[in-house]
């Protein structure tokens, strides 16, 4: 018997159903169809993209820090008064900040999730 009342109910919507899904295909035949969308119209989305692109900008920055510090380390320099290069030094100088970052974001990932 419910379900026979939810039959009944239905009755309308589904004796329409034929007539609204042949206009929806006329539409579209006819190249009429529209849609709206609007991107980052809610202060989440934008909050959300903001995060996505400052988290791809770090990483790219740390990982071509990393890159061209690794460079300077192996790279060949005159030794200075601490049996060191100066070259040598940025290098490591700049590895360590660039695992930094690079651990900052990692981090970031991760305390996200919970």
């Amino acid at each position: 018997e419910l379900v026979l009342q939810q039959a009944v109910d239905a009755a309308p919507a589904l004796a329409r159903l034929p007539r609204e899904l042949d206009e929806l295909a006329q539409t579209l035949l006819r190249g009429e169809l529209r849609t709206r969308l609007s991107l980052l119209s809610e202060p989440e989305d934008v909050r959300v993209a903001r995060s996505m692109a400052n988290r791809l900008v770090m990483g790219l920055v740390g990982s071509a820090l990393a890159l061209s510090s690794s460079v300077l380390l192996v790279a060949p320099s005159p030794p200075g008064p601490s049996g060191l290069g100066l070259i040598n030094i940025l290098g490591g100088i700049g590895l360590f900040f660039s695992v930094l970052l690079l651990l900052r974001l990692v981090v970031q990932i991760l305390r996200e999730r919970d």
